[in-house]
């Protein structure tokens, strides 16, 4: 019963029809709707429109979602096996999907990419979800419906909350449907649909809700669907078998129904949008059409920010101020002449300032040294300098130390920091202006609120206690004036209190592109605001900068050159800059190396060179042995590199091993690939004593088979190389000439002699260019045809990315010349099945959704981390080339930092989104190994950022270092604890690379850093013991290696040496306990049953909290347990922000004597007779680059030519 008068019926008008091309017409489809007008093959609903414009709608017959931009044009973004409902974004910027089929799903905007969010609740699965919404904290609620109705009220509502945790809300659902919150947050509205009614639940604190009743009562055939409010807080009632929308205000009284314009009626659901969030967007799901209304008021939700879709960063670490939220609805739209005129404004404010302030920051940045490197072309927008790197920019260029607010309100107090509302930060006593504040609050223009809606207005002592808070345009654009007043005061008025926020360019160019934004509606409110805590330079001083090389610019690639082109003629391809190499020049140059360490490094002269075995080319193994060294290659190498279809690689067993008659033998390249596909499945069991023929006997006999047609066979050519190179990880690939057998073969002679895995590797890019694999060209009918074409590019790419990273070679192919998908994310089977249906294979692998792992899963993992290393060595290629000439110099220190924090994350997403493995059968599908990867890309990347970073008096910057130091320590007992977990991993050229190198690393921070604690000194002697154990251990399986491992032995001796100087300083207590040729103090010397060699002990800030934990930082995810120690405490929080561990108890080595060093000798097969002082070492070389680039000579070692590092170490010699 209603005793209201009628309310004014709003007729609505088309917006947009979906195109019969878009259309799937005269496909088939499981879903069936239950309607009675025609079924026109498409079933709209779920719209969502971002900040830019954009609608998202959901296709629910056919799994798809649609885009549709402000020009009505129409795309396809995403199609998957599924029945989609409803969307809505998260704060991130990505889609939720509530899916019938699949559950909660996630969709990225970015590429276009769909991943199940939650799928089963208890191991069983959902009912079939409907709608869903995202709270302001981040929570999910959906409605489960199924096939719930009056005599089945089992319907149930969740919220899934941001940690992860599922809260069941309503399980006596009617049919729940669409839903949505009340602009407060304090009610939840739900559409109960066959029991036409919608249902108010209040949402209490603890999470729980009572008194649930009965809201709006309706009547016809269905009941209603979706739901959406204003800011007023009318609720929109969507009814599609009424054909109407009806509104009513927060207390139910009807305000208008919306009628359809057109002659369909199943308006199913509705959102807010358009220019000013004021434009209702409404699904006619069984025309296929969006309809809308133009409202008085906004929508009571801003519109989001998509991922890939904004060039204005959502959150900026400086306030955005507010005042009355009404106040912007009166303020009238600008003539277009007028905003021109204001953004030109902007921009010449932005230029003055910028230039004077970048004149400041020259005088107190010291310009860094550049290097050659890759040129990219492309310029991209930089990422804006976050408050917590620009203190750490502030602080380790300028020379000036910093007083710190630490990290919480009670921790800002206990400095007597002041809370500054202009800045929302604490801020140090001598740093907060007054002044400026005092303006700022008698304008009392100024606003900050607790909730999205602005409804709440906090109070200066609320704000100072809130991680954040909202609040409008306006304010933010009077911050920005005020702050650039306080620019100037410092700049030319003697007022030298410089906080971290003031010193940042990145606040001038953050400022004047919101201001542009805002100017052409791009940025709409409310907006977020974090709060945080500053450093305060105490003292303003210059020192002097070091005087910049200049950068040849000549020679530039002419304007029809493609970006391979300008990559390759712009590398430099000397490996010691650029490369994160230059740094260790320091270590090698230190005179007091001579002094202390002359018994070792004379002996480095006498350490052999470790002999090759002679190995022959041997015959095919027994039919048993044949087929476990195939199973091993298909469940050990096939796992990360599936280049090879693994029906082909059985049927080939089958073709050698039983099928053969004795007078039809195999093909030559049948043989070819067998003994390849043996050489890599024997170096596990080879190395483990499971299998006695050494795989290079399997080797040598593959390239007797290789025939003249060896690079004409189109996509099996590259796949036999890309097998090349597999093996060429475990051993050697060169040849030598003088063997008969490759007389025999001039094309082995000029393929093999003298060859590497990066020469291999480039003749497989040419292959892969010629026959137009890295183009987006329309794939072959054969499903697995092209689905083996993309698996071939890829694993060509990974292996390009991995060795002219380590070479500091130019990259096979850019990737802007890289148009290709990837592979399809389903199993070979999945594939071929599917083909029997369809001829489209784009089709099929965007729509196929996997929930489980497939053997495409480890691949993925992999291919996207080098396309992560891939941008580490382009970002960083263009900052040594852009910002590093004297005019741009002194932005380089901002810039290198937004670039180390950015790659940072983008790899500790990577390791968020690794897979997990229940039972993990080989290495790649362990955790440990993606643990690994992490590090060691890390270490990479932050060892690219040191040879940039600006240094004074050649001392790296602390917080640098200590990044690096803890990254090259993770790196160490990463790989050492998985040393233990054997048969899963083999020592390796390339793991023996990476530890040297983190060896070299930690050798590196302790002997240049500015200032380290005692826990830093600890943690990185310990970790040298274990490097150098490791090293050794992997030199007894890798001769070659012998002399690098006596290298790092002696550098290891002079640095712990230099340690312990500095503990005997730190522990004067115990000085005298010290004893032994090395000078080593006990807490270093424990007996050898604490060697690490059982049960490994890291520092606890390597080891991180367990998969999924929210305190996520840029070292990554967990280690193994047995990694695990409490002896240790402390922890790393986010983002190069370190809280130093306090009450380490230091793992050691055995003692270090006369006896066990000569111990030491012996194992490096030194002679007895050798006397350590018998002769004078010739210290000339400390001063050749032979020595420091000692790693980019072990780089040849492993992906270069074997024979280029012979006699590299020969610069160790006697005179």
């Amino acid at each position: 019963m209603n005793f209201y008068p009628v309310p004014p019926i709003i007729q609505a008008e088309l917006y947009v029809r979906v195109p019969d091309d878009i259309r799937c017409l005269g496909k088939d489809t499981e879903w069936r709707g239950g309607f009675a007008r025609q079924f026109q093959h498409i079933f709209l609903e779920g719209p969502v429109v971002d900040y830019l414009g954009n609608l998202y709608i959901v296709d629910v017959p056919y799994g798809r979602i649609l885009r549709i931009d402000p020009a009505k044009a129409i795309t396809v973004v995403a199609r998957w096996d599924g029945e989609p409902n409803g969307l809505a974004a998260t704060h991130d910027g990505y889609l939720v999907i509530a899916d019938y089929k699949q559950g909660i799903l996630s969709f990225d905007p970015s590429n276009q990419k769909i991943k199940p969010l939650i799928t089963r609740r208890h191991l069983e699965r959902f009912k079939g979800p409907n709608d869903l919404i995202v709270d302001s904290q981040g929570s999910i609620y959906f409605t489960d419906q199924g096939q719930t109705g009056m005599t089945d009220p089992t319907g149930k509502v969740y919220r899934l909350l941001a940690g992860g945790k599922l809260e069941t809300i309503v399980e006596n659902g009617v049919s729940p449907n669409g839903l949505v919150l009340s602009p407060d947050e304090k009610f939840l509205f739900v559409a109960m649909t066959r029991s036409n009614q919608v249902w108010r639940l209040p949402l209490h604190s603890d999470g729980t809700t009572t008194k649930a009743g009965v809201f709006f009562q309706s009547f016809g055939n269905a009941g209603p669907d979706g739901l959406a409010i204003d800011e007023e807080g009318s609720l929109f009632i969507c009814h599609p078998s009424l054909g109407s929308i009806f509104v009513v205000d927060s207390n139910g009284i009807p305000k208008a129904r919306i009628v359809s314009g057109t002659s369909g009626i199943n308006l199913t659901n509705c959102c807010f949008g358009g220019a000013e969030n004021k434009t209702i967007f409404i699904t006619d799901s069984l025309e296929g059409n969006v309809q809308k209304v133009d409202w008085h008021c906004r929508g009571a939700r801003p519109q989001p920010r998509l991922r890939g879709m904004s060039s204005t960063p959502e959150y900026q670490p400086f306030l955005k101020y507010s005042d009355d939220p009404a106040a912007e609805e009166t303020t009238p739209p600008q003539h277009p002449v007028k905003r021109r005129t204001t953004v030109l404004s902007h921009v010449l404010v932005f230029i003055a300032t910028s230039l004077v302030w970048g004149f400041v920051v020259f005088l107190i940045v010291p310009s860094p040294i550049p290097t050659s490197s890759t040129q990219v072309s492309a310029s991209t927008h930089p990422t804006i300098l976050e408050n917590h790197l620009a203190g750490i920019r502030h602080n380790v260029t300028s020379g000036r130390r910093l007083i710190n607010c630490g990290n919480s309100t009670e921790e800002a107090k206990a400095q007597g920091c002041k809370y500054d509302i202009l800045l929302n930060h604490w801020v140090p006593g001598p740093c907060f202006d007054k002044e400026s504040v005092d303006e700022y609050r008698d304008d009392n223009s100024w606003g900050a609120f607790s909730d999205i809606n602005m409804t709440h207005r906090l109070t200066i002592d609320e704000m100072s206690n809130r991680d954040f808070y909202w609040t409008s345009i306006r304010d933010h654009i009077n911050h920005c004036a005020i702050m650039w007043r306080r620019q100037f005061y410092v700049l030319f008025d003697e007022r030298r209190a410089m906080d971290t926020v003031v010193t940042s360019p990145g606040h001038t160019e953050h400022c004047s592109q919101y201001l542009m934004d805002v100017t052409e509606g791009m940025f709409k409110e409310p907006t977020k605001t974090m709060r945080g805590f500053a450093e305060l330079s105490q003292t303003l001083h210059t020192f002097h900068v070091d005087e910049a090389s200049t950068i040849n610019t000549t020679d530039q690639p002419t304007a029809e050159a493609g970006p391979t082109v300008t990559s390759i003629e712009n590398s430099t391809i000397s490996h010691g800059e650029g490369l994160g190499l230059r740094f260790m020049a320091s270590i090698f140059t230190d005179p007091d190396l001579r002094r202390n360490n002359i018994e070792l490094l004379q002996l480095l002269a006498r350490v052999p060179s470790a002999p090759e075995p002679a190995i022959q080319p041997c015959g095919l193994p027994t039919n048993e042995d044949g087929e476990f060294l195939f199973e091993k290659y298909l469940s050990w190498s096939h796992v990360q590199s599936p280049f090879l279809r693994r029906d082909e690689v059985k049927s080939l067993s089958g073709r050698v091993f039983l099928l053969v008659p004795a007078d039809q033998p195999a093909s030559n390249h049948d043989l070819f690939r067998a003994f390849m596909i043996l050489a890599v499945g024997a170096v596990f069991p080879f190395k483990n004593g499971t299998h006695t023929q050494h795989p290079e006997g399997y080797y040598l006999a593959a390239l007797q088979h290789m025939g003249s047609d060896f690079l004409t066979r189109g996509l099996a050519s590259i796949q036999d190389l890309l097998l090349i190179c597999r093996f060429g990880i475990y051993h050697r690939i060169g040849t030598s000439g003088s063997n008969a057998y490759f007389r025999l073969h001039p094309v082995l002679t000029s393929l093999f002699e003298g060859t590497s895995i990066w020469d291999v590797i480039r003749l497989c890019g040419r292959l892969c260019v010629e026959q137009g694999l890295h183009l987006n060209e329309n794939p072959s009918s054969n499903f697995m045809q092209a689905q083996m074409e993309r698996r071939v590019f890829w694993q060509f790419y990974m292996i390009d990315r991995y060795s002219s990273t380590l070479l500091g070679k130019p990259f096979s192919i850019d990737d802007r010349d890289i148009e290709t998908s990837f592979p399809a994310d389903a199993n070979d089977e999945d594939i071929v099945t599917a083909n029997q249906s369809s001829r489209d294979f784009v089709a099929f692998r965007l729509s196929h959704v996997t929930l489980v792992t497939t053997e495409m899963t480890v691949f993925f993992t992999s291919v996207r981390l080098r396309q992560i290393s891939s941008r580490i060595h382009t970002e960083f290629s263009r900052l040594a080339r852009n910002y590093f000439e004297s005019s741009q110099s002194h932005f380089a220190p901002g810039y290198i930092y937004t670039t180390l924090s950015r790659l940072m994350q983008e790899l500790q997403h990577w390791r968020d989104d690794s897979p997990v493995f229940q039972q993990p059968k080989c290495l790649y599908e362990s955790q440990s190994w993606y643990d690994l990867l992490l590090a060691r890309e890390q270490l990479y990347l932050v060892r690219r950022a040191i040879d940039l970073v600006p240094k004074r008096d050649r001392k790296t910057p602390r917080h640098i270092c200590i990044l690096c130091l803890r990254t090259a320590l993770r790196t160490i007992w990463t790989y050492s604890t998985l040393c233990q977990q054997r048969p899963l991993i083999t020592h390796t050229r390339s793991y023996f690379h990476m530890m040297f190198t983190a060896g070299l690393s930690v050798l590196f921070c302790v002997s240049t850093a500015t200032k380290l604690e005692k826990e830093d000194i600890s943690d990185a002697s310990a970790g040298l013991f274990q490097c150098e154990e490791t090293l050794r251990d992997m030199a007894e399986q890798l001769p070659s290696a012998r002399q690098y491992a006596a290298v790092f032995e002696a550098l290891r001796r002079d640095t712990t040496r230099k340690l312990n100087k500095i503990l005997d300083t730190l522990q004067s207590d115990n000085a005298s306990q010290n004893t032994g040729p090395d000078n080593v103090s006990p807490i270093f010397r424990p007996s050898s049953s604490d060697r690490p060699s059982n049960t490994l002990r890291a520092p606890d800030y390597l080891v991180l909290g367990s998969r999924g934990s929210s305190q996520s930082n840029i070292l990554g995810a967990n280690l193994d347990a047995t990694l695990q120690e409490d002896n240790f405490r402390g922890s790393i929080t986010n983002n190069v922000a370190f809280s130093f561990p306090v009450e380490r108890v230091v793992p050691g080595d055995t003692a270090i004597s006369l006896s066990s060093v000569r111990d030491n000798y012996a194992a490096l097969e030194v002679s007895d007779d050798f006397s350590p002082r018998s002769d004078l070492f010739d210290w000339a070389f400390l001063n050749d680059e032979t020595l420091w680039n000692m790693e980019s000579v072990l780089g040849e070692y492993v992906y270069g030519d074997p024979d280029r590092h012979i006699g590299a170490l020969d610069a160790f010699d006697f005179q």
